[in-house]
């Protein structure tokens, strides 16, 4: 019996990750049991009951909860668990344990980020993750990564587990959907989105500058950000003219907001490799991220590269982008290009099948 587990599972993209994920097991009428978190039940509509069980975990109060894990392992006769990010403290050395794990703390180049963020914060965050990875390499059978670049790096510090490469996709929400084509303000010359919590490596300050920038010159620019109403006001204050907070935003909203503004700008210092690509791209919004090695990586010709310091040579830069992309037709293809290279490499359908072929080994 399969245990396909998203206890651990509360917000950001990972939540609709497991939304996506869950709604083709069920679509598939795998037989299995599932393992959900409070804030996942909420957000899926679930064809059976008798086989969930909702328990929210995080990876400290798992420790006391082990006694349920076994249980629900030994009354059901499970012999594989899939977590859809780890790790999880799965003990049980009979079960085989498959988890992905996309924290980039733990295995990326943080050089970068000296310049950034404090020594402090950077070692902590580090060192979190670093010891998040070495309980995955000891309650893990499996491991599944987002990147080949990521499985490198894992591997560059063990070689021990098995490790899968399975992409990112477009969560399948947009592909059966038509959104509407509505605008904010339509006075506003350039209207920006940026999709993102707020985690040290997201890089708000950036956008503070940004914004600064904006309002010194007195362009009629905004940026919208989906940011909990305390974290916006902590960062910008109540009464920002340039950043407007949209808040909290499931994933049956985010289309509309892509539809609405003209860029995306992620200006994120660590990336495995972020949802907001695929949604750029598939809605055929530019994005612009900061110049950085793992960004060229990740994302080739596809995006469209801003200097690390933000400068008025940054607004210069943004301004010939933009009206390259509304002048141009060669610049306009590209928007096209990128949508049809989501729909041919990065479907949920084929996530979902990777993730099958990988549980189906052995068995």
């Amino acid at each position: 019996m399969l245990l396909v587990n998203f206890s651990n599972i509360r917000s950001g993209g990972a939540l609709q990750v497991a939304q996506s994920v869950l709604n083709y097991f069920q679509e598939a009428n795998i037989n299995c049991i599932y393992l959900l978190s409070d804030e996942l039940r909420e957000q899926v509509v679930l064809k059976r009951l008798d086989n969930v069980h909702v328990r929210t975990f995080s990876l400290k109060s798992q420790v006391f909860h082990l006694r349920f894990i076994n249980s629900v392992i030994e009354r059901n006769k499970v012999d594989t668990v899939f977590t859809l990010f780890g790790p999880f403290l799965l003990l049980n050395r009979n079960v085989r344990h498959i988890s992905g794990f996309a924290d980039g703390w733990a295995y990326m180049d943080l050089s970068h980020m000296a310049n950034q963020l404090r020594f402090f914060e950077i070692f902590k965050n580090f060192l979190i993750a670093r010891i998040k990875l070495y309980i995955l390499f000891l309650t893990a059978n499996e491991i599944i990564v987002e990147t080949c670049a990521a499985k490198n790096d894992i591997m560059r510090i063990s070689s021990r587990l098995k490790i899968h490469v399975v992409q990112n996709s477009i969560h399948q929400y947009f592909l059966n959907h038509t959104f509407g084509n509505v605008l904010y303000e339509s006075e506003i010359d350039l209207k920006f989105i940026y999709v993102a919590a707020n985690h040290p490596h997201k890089n708000f300050d950036f956008i503070k500058k940004l914004a600064n920038i904006i309002e010194a010159e007195s362009l009629n620019w905004k940026i919208y950000l989906t940011l909990n109403e305390c974290d916006f006001t902590q960062l910008f204050g109540s009464n920002n003219s340039v950043v407007k907070n949209l808040g909290y935003k499931r994933i049956e909203e985010l289309g509309n907001e892509y539809r609405r503004i003209d860029a995306v700008i992620f200006p994120s210092l660590l990336e495995t490799f972020s949802a907001s690509f695929l949604e750029a791209w598939f809605f055929e919004k530019p994005i612009f991220v900061c110049d950085y090695k793992f960004m060229h990586n990740i994302l080739g010709k596809k995006a469209d590269f801003l200097n690390t310091n933000v400068s008025d040579r940054t607004i210069l830069q943004i301004i010939k982008v933009m009206s390259n992309y509304k002048k141009k037709r060669i610049w306009k293809e590209k928007l096209l290009y990128r949508r049809d290279y989501v729909l041919k490499n990065h479907m949920p359908s084929d996530r979902f099948k990777a993730y099958l072929r990988i549980i189906n080994e052995n068995l």
